[in-house]
C-alpha cells in the first residue's frame, strides 16, 4: 500500500501541473434538474461563487462545487455517519461503526427525509443531483483511485446523515454520564459530583439579561422567564453603539477536532431571496455559518446533553427487561458490518423500551445493563429545511421561524443584523433534566424537553454585547433544568473582560481577541505552584514562572513548565484516591467539558482539603513538578535555555493517507507548526492525554462580520478550499490562519469556471 500511495501521488503531482494549464477553460455541462443556468466562478483561493435563478438551482451548484473540492471527504463523512467506514478503513473504525449502528443512524436519516416538507426534499434532491453530476465526470479524485472504488450515488439521506453526525458529535455526552456512574460506584456521590461538575457553578452565564424572543426593538428587553439578571467555540457580537463602525460586529471561531481537509468549505451563493456567504459542512445543502446582506450568525455548542442513560434490569436467559412492575421483551435486530481485509461482523443489537443496550457494545464502563436514548433520534418535518433557510434570513426576528424546527445539536447562535440588533439564541431541542450526571432509572423515561418558546434568548442587552464560549447557559432561577458539561470558565471570562475593556471595538480589536493567548488559568494557579513547590523548584525555573506575563507563545519556556506540571498534577492528584484505570478514563475525557479540570484546579487552590491525607497536596505538587522536569529533559535535553513550549506543542493536519508511513507524507500532511495557547485561552489548543501536547483540536475557521455592508466580512480556514494535496488551494490559507490574517468572504471571482445549462 505504501508504494502504491507514493507512486500514485507522484503521478498526481504531474497531473495537477497539467491541469493548471487548463485552468482558464470554461467547463460547460447540462442537467435536466435545472430550471435556469447555474454559473460557478472561483476566486484566487479557489472559493466558489454560485449564481443561479432559484434556491434549488443554487443548491445544485453548491453540490457540484463542493463535490469538486471535497468528494472523498463527503464520502467518508456519510460512511462515518451511517456506520460504513470500516468498508474502507478496516477494523480500526469498527467501534465507530458499531455505535452508529447501535443508535440506528440509517433509520433516523431515512425518517428525516421521509417526513421532510416538500421544500426541504426539493432542496436535498437538487443538491444531490449536483453532487452526482460531478461524480459522473472523469477522473474521480485520487483517493478513490488509490482505494480502487467508485463512490455510490449521493442521496438526500446522505446529507441528512452528515447533519445528524454533527448533532451526535456536539450533543452526545453519554461517556460523561458513564464516567459519573463509575465515579459514584468508586468514591461516592459527593466526590463524583465535585469531579464531574468542576467549577461550572462559578461560570458566568451566556444569557445574563433574558429576553422574550425576538422583540425587534433595539434596546428593549422584557423578561421571558424569571432568569437571574446581571453579570469549545467562541462567538460574540457587539452593538453599533459599542463598535467603531457604528454597526454591530460579529465574530465566530468554532472549535472542533482538526481534520485534513478542513471541516469547513467556504462558498458564496447569489440567487433570488438566497444571497449568502460563509461556510458549509461538506455534504450538506446550505451554509451553517455566515451572513446574508442584512444578517450574520455564528454558532457555539451549548454543551447541553441530548443523551439519556437508563439503568436496566435484564433477564438474559429469557431476554426480557423490567418495565415498572412488568417485564417486556427485548427487541433484537442484527446489523452486518463489512470490514475491509477481515470477515464481516454481525452485530446483534438489543433494545429496551428506553433504547438500545449501550452496555452490550461498551461493557467496560459499567456492571449494569445500560440503555441509551438520544434526542437526535427524533425528527421534525421542517428541520432540514431550517438549515437551508439560514441563507435567506434577513434579521434576528427571522430566526424564530427556523430555530424551533432544529432537533440536534443544542447550540447557541450569536446573531447580528443591519437594523442594529444583536442576540444570543438557543437552537435545538433542549432536554429538561435534573443536572445530576450518571444513570437514570427507567421511570425517568420518556425524557421531557423545554418548550421552544422558553429556550434561553438574550436580545440587545444593556451592556452592548453578547458572547458564548461553551459556558453555562442560565442560572438556578431558570424554571427548567439544564444538564450540561460546560467548558472551563477562563475563555468566557477573558472575552467578557476584553469586551468590557473599552467603549468601542474595531475590526482589529475583534481579530486580536480571536488570537488572544493569555492564560487566565495559569495566572490564577501559578502562585500556588510556586508556594507549594518552593523547596523543589530550581531557581531558574522559579524565575521563569515568577516573571511570566502568562502569555503563551510558542517560544515561551514558562508555558512549557506550567503545562507539563499541570498535566502531571491532574494525573497525580486524582490518583491520590482513584484507581489507575478510573484515572485513565477521566484523562481520556479531559478534552470536553470541565471534567476533571475544574476539580483539580480546586484541589491546587486548597479546596476539598479532605481529599488529602497529611501533607498530600504539597507533596503532590513537588512530585508533579519534578516529573515535569524529567519529562521535558527526556525530550528536549538538559539545557533548559533551549526549552520552548512550541518544541512539544505543535499542530499537524494529517491527511488520511498521511497516517501511512512513506515519503508521500510530506506532500499530503500539513505541518508540523509550533503553536502557542492552551486549552483555556481564547485561541485554544486541544490535546489528548495519549498524544501529550500534540495539538488535535482548536479553531476550525474564523469569521468576522461588520453589519454596515455585505462585503465587510472576513474569514480564514485552517488549510485551503480544496482537498487535492497537490492543488494550489490545498494549504494556501494555513499561513494566514497561523498568523491571524483573513480574506474578504466575498472575494473577487475570476471568469466562470463551470456553466451548467438546463438539459
Amino acid at each position: 500500500m505504501n508504494r502504491t500511495v507514493t507512486t500514485l501521488l507522484g503521478i498526481a503531482s504531474v497531473s495537477t501541473a497539467l491541469t493548471a494549464a487548463k485552468r482558464n477553460r470554461i467547463h460547460r455541462l447540462s442537467a435536466p434538474e435545472l430550471s435556469a443556468p447555474v454559473t460557478i466562478s472561483r476566486d484566487g483561493k479557489g472559493i466558489p461563487s454560485i449564481s443561479a435563478g432559484s434556491r434549488d438551482d443554487a443548491l445544485f451548484g453548491l453540490g457540484y462545487a463542493v463535490a469538486q473540492d471535497r468528494l472523498f471527504q463527503m464520502d467518508t463523512l456519510r460512511r462515518t455517519a451511517l456506520g460504513r467506514l470500516s468498508e474502507l478503513a478496516g477494523s480500526v473504525t469498527l467501534e465507530s461503526d458499531k455505535m452508529m449502528r447501535l443508535i440506528d443512524m440509517p433509520r433516523i436519516t431515512d425518517e428525516m427525509v421521509a417526513c421532510a416538507v416538500p421544500e426541504a426534499r426539493s432542496g436535498l434532491e437538487s443538491f444531490s443531483a449536483g453532487v452526482n453530476l460531478m461524480m459522473s465526470q472523469r477522473p474521480l479524485p485520487l483517493e478513490f483511485q488509490i482505494l480502487r472504488y467508485r463512490p455510490e450515488p449521493w442521496r438526500p439521506q446522505d446529507s441528512a446523515a452528515i447533519v445528524r453526525l454533527m448533532g451526535w458529535t456536539l450533543s452526545a455526552f453519554h461517556t460523561h454520564d458513564l464516567m459519573a456512574a463509575l465515579l459514584r460506584e468508586t468514591i461516592g456521590d459527593d466526590w463524583a459530583d465535585g469531579i464531574v461538575h468542576g467549577r461550572s457553578p462559578e461560570s458566568p452565564l451566556v444569557v445574563r439579561e433574558p429576553s422574550r424572543p425576538f422583540r425587534n426593538t433595539r434596546g428593549s428587553v422584557r423578561p421571558m422567564t424569571p432568569f437571574p439578571h446581571g453579570g469549545a467555540s467562541n462567538a460574540w457580537a457587539v452593538s453599533g453603539d459599542r463598535s467603531t463602525t457604528g454597526s454591530p460586529i460579529l465574530a465566530n471561531d468554532p472549535h472542533l477536532g482538526y481534520t485534513n481537509p478542513s471541516i469547513w468549505c467556504e462558498a458564496s451563493i447569489d440567487a433570488p431571496g438566497f444571497r449568502v456567504s460563509g461556510f458549509t459542512l461538506p455534504g450538506t445543502p446550505g451554509l451553517a455559518i455566515g451572513r446574508t446582506p442584512t444578517f450574520a450568525w455564528g454558532l457555539t455548542a451549548a454543551m447541553i446533553s441530548q443523551t439519556f442513560l437508563y439503568r436496566e434490569q435484564v433477564d438474559d436467559d429469557r431476554n426480557i427487561v423490567a418495565t415498572g412492575a412488568d417485564w417486556s421483551a427485548i427487541a433484537i435486530r442484527t446489523e452486518e458490518i463489512v470490514v475491509k481485509g477481515s470477515p464481516s461482523v454481525r452485530l446483534q443489537i438489543r433494545s429496551t423500551p428506553r433504547g438500545p443496550l449501550l452496555s452490550d457494545i461498551q461493557p467496560e464502563w459499567s456492571s449494569n445493563a445500560v440503555s441509551l436514548y438520544w434526542t437526535g433520534a427524533e425528527t421534525h418535518p421542517d428541520e432540514l429545511n431550517a438549515w437551508m433557510a439560514l441563507g435567506s434570513i434577513g434579521s434576528v426576528d427571522d430566526v424564530q421561524r427556523i430555530r424551533e424546527a432544529i432537533i440536534a445539536p443544542t447550540l447557541n447562535m450569536a446573531a447580528a443584523d443591519s437594523d442594529g440588533n444583536i442576540a444570543t439564541i438557543g437552537i435545538g431541542r433542549w432536554p429538561d433534566r435534573a443536572p445530576v450526571a450518571g444513570l437514570l432509572e427507567p421511570t425517568a423515561h420518556p425524557p421531557s424537553h423545554i418548550p421552544p418558546a422558553a429556550v434561553p434568548v438574550e436580545l440587545n442587552p444593556s451592556r452592548g454585547w453578547v458572547a458564548s464560549a461553551n459556558n453555562r447557559i442560565a442560572g438556578s432561577d431558570y424554571p427548567f433544568s439544564l444538564h450540561g458539561f460546560y467548558e472551563p470558565i477562563y475563555r468566557i471570562n477573558r472575552i467578557a473582560d476584553a469586551l468590557d475593556s473599552r467603549p468601542k471595538h474595531s475590526i482589529a480589536d475583534m481579530r486580536a481577541l480571536q488570537l488572544d493567548q493569555f492564560s487566565m488559568h495559569a495566572s490564577e494557579l501559578t502562585a500556588f505552584l510556586l508556594d507549594l513547590g518552593a523547596a523543589s523548584i530550581p531557581e531558574w525555573a522559579r524565575r521563569e514562572l515568577s516573571d511570566w506575563d502568562f502569555n503563551t507563545p510558542p517560544e515561551s519556556r514558562a508555558t512549557l513548565l506550567f503545562q507539563s506540571f499541570y498535566r502531571n498534577w491532574v494525573m497525580r492528584s486524582l490518583s491520590h484516591r482513584l484507581p489507575e484505570g478510573v484515572v485513565d478514563k477521566l484523562l481520556d475525557g479531559i478534552g470536553i467539558g470541565d471534567v476533571p479540570m475544574g476539580f483539580c484546579d480546586r484541589l491546587l487552590k486548597g479546596d476539598h482539603s479532605e481529599w488529602w491525607l497529611d501533607d498530600g497536596r504539597a507533596r503532590t505538587v513537588v512530585v508533579a513538578f519534578n516529573d515535569a522536569i524529567t519529562w521535558i529533559t527526556d525530550r528536549l535535553g538538559s539545557d533548559h535555555r533551549s526549552w520552548t513550549w512550541g518544541a512539544v506543542h505543535s499542530v499537524t493536519w494529517a491527511h488520511p493517507f498521511g497516517l501511512i508511513n512513506g515519503p508521500h507524507q510530506r506532500f499530503v500532511n500539513v505541518g508540523p507548526f509550533p503553536v502557542g495557547g492552551d486549552r483555556t485561552t481564547v485561541w485554544p489548543t486541544g490535546f489528548d492525554s495519549e498524544k501529550l501536547f500534540e495539538v488535535v483540536a482548536g479553531p476550525s475557521m474564523r469569521m468576522i462580520a461588520d453589519m454596515r455592508r455585505f462585503e465587510s466580512t472576513w474569514a480564514t480556514n485552517t488549510l485551503g478550499q480544496h482537498g487535492r494535496p497537490f492543488g494550489r488551494n490545498y494549504r494556501d490559507q494555513t499561513p494566514d490562519f497561523l498568523a491571524g490574517s483573513m480574506h474578504a468572504i466575498r472575494g473577487q471571482p475570476t471568469k466562470p469556471r463551470v456553466v451548467i445549462e438546463p438539459a
